[in-house]
């Protein structure tokens, strides 16, 4: 009923941002100062530190849905009114991600930007949609299996 945004792996580290700032490679290619790694990485912490406890507040408004999902007569309004809770929760949890990584783009110049979408990391391996989970080097993951043709 309640898809979990949290649990192993989906910290805000593993969502597609990692510490990409500390390969001495994309670091080199795309220019970056070590004051540029420093605001990036207190940026990194700052936004974890934030994730969990808004991952902890969604954990929080879930457990309270449960039972009353698992009662015969469910008042709806109340099971309406903390599913609206579980989906603000959620919704905060996003934001804070979003804003986390907009906060690491204002950090490089628009050239930097440029070059690390450009890079071997890949845009939508660092910045955008999660469709699977590269580690630098590896092989990518496929979040679902490939369809037989």
């Amino acid at each position: 009923f309640i898809r979990r945004e949290h649990g192993p792996g989906m910290g805000f580290h593993t969502w597609g941002m990692g510490s990409w700032w500390m390969n001495p490679e994309v670091a080199q290619e795309i220019g970056l100062s070590d004051q540029q790694k420093q605001q990036l990485e207190k940026i990194n912490q700052d936004g974890r530190l934030k994730m969990i406890d808004l991952r902890a507040d969604l954990e929080k408004q879930e457990v309270i849905l449960a039972p009353m999902m698992k009662a015969y007569h469910p008042d709806e309004a109340q099971v309406l009114a903390q599913v609206d809770k579980v989906s603000q929760a959620r919704a905060a949890l996003e934001k804070a991600r979003v804003q986390t990584m907009l906060a690491s783009r204002n950090v490089l110049t628009e050239e930097q930007w440029k070059k690390l979408q450009d890079t071997r990391m890949g845009f939508h391996r660092t910045f955008g949609p999660r469709r699977g989970f590269r580690h630098p080097g590896g092989p990518r993951m496929p979040v679902q299996p490939p369809s037989k043709q």
